[in-house]
């Protein structure tokens, strides 16, 4: 872990989710209040106790995946591919030669070729072989319940893979930034490479980092405990952690880099056409007009 430190900003700097993961254990030494719960966690924590919570969540995290989360974002994901595959798109025109055409191909007439004209036909290639930098923000209400976090996490889940699948490199970093809950001249942020761009894409793991619920309300906020005493009551530690800002430090990524703070209604509305938005805000795609 990398640690940055002003006055007023602390910022923690992981660069695998392994590590991330080892941070957060502190929350079960450290934190006594929330317990495991079916309203902010999902069904799958009825069965989930204090004993058993930690191997459950790295099952998920590190050993197998999610794999709810990933039944959630497969479709978004296939449908949204097959909207970018025809549009992500631009042409370029191959030549033919012939005895007839639209112009002469001086090389060949002076060869004495019967098939000197020559015929320019468009084609439709993919623009592939960008790079992406995905941030998502992970820092939202206590309010939100799991459905409400699923859903937008699956939207998330299904630009990655849709960029993926369109042969785009892609970065992906998880990012919980908050102001202090007893300060608010505090701030903080944990962030974490989720993968790197030279990685292809565990698809149920990434379904746990950016979708499901404990990735912002036990991992990061575990990790959180390992600020130095100074930081922990003017930040909220332990109680509201910290209070939600949606405004992630931009200078800490490149500057490019497709920043997904908050929750956008069209994640729940159309998650399909937010991944065909996104990709043509990130120029992919040419959009209408």
């Amino acid at each position: 872990m990398h640690r940055e430190e002003t006055t007023n900003r602390i910022v923690d700097t992981y660069q695998t989710v392994e590590e991330l993961f080892k941070a957060g254990e502190l929350f079960q030494e450290k934190d006594h209040t929330h317990r495991p719960d079916k309203w902010a966690y999902g069904d799958e924590y009825r069965k989930v106790t204090r004993q058993n919570e930690w191997s459950v969540l790295r099952r998920w995290a590190i050993e197998e995946g999610w794999a709810k989360g990933l039944e959630t974002a497969q479709p978004i994901t296939e449908a949204a591919i097959r909207l970018a595959e025809r549009e992500m798109t631009f042409p370029v025109f191959r030549s033919t030669f012939s005895k007839k055409g639209g112009g002469v191909s001086v090389g060949r007439y002076l060869a004495g070729r019967p098939d000197c004209m020559v015929k320019y036909e468009p084609v439709k290639i993919a623009r592939t072989g960008k790079v992406v930098t995905l941030v998502v923000g992970m820092c939202y209400s206590g309010g939100f319940d799991v459905e409400t976090v699923l859903r937008r996490g699956s939207a998330v889940v299904a630009l990655a893979t849709a960029l993926q699948e369109l042969q785009h490199q892609t970065e992906i970093w998880i990012d919980c930034s908050a102001q202090g809950a007893n300060d608010k001249s505090k701030s903080f942020t944990v962030r974490c490479l989720v993968k790197r761009a030279d990685e292809s894409i565990a698809p149920a793991q990434l379904a746990y980092w950016l979708a499901h619920p404990t990735v912002l309300r036990r991992i990061c906020f575990g990790a959180e405990w390992h600020f130095p005493q100074k930081w922990i009551l003017p930040l909220g530690i332990g109680g509201g952690y910290g209070s939600p800002s949606f405004n992630i430090n931009r200078s800490l990524y490149p500057s490019e880099a497709i920043i997904l703070e908050g929750f956008d209604t069209l994640h729940t509305r159309n998650p399909q056409q937010y991944v065909i938005q996104q990709l043509t805000d990130i120029g992919l795609l040419e959009g209408e007009g």
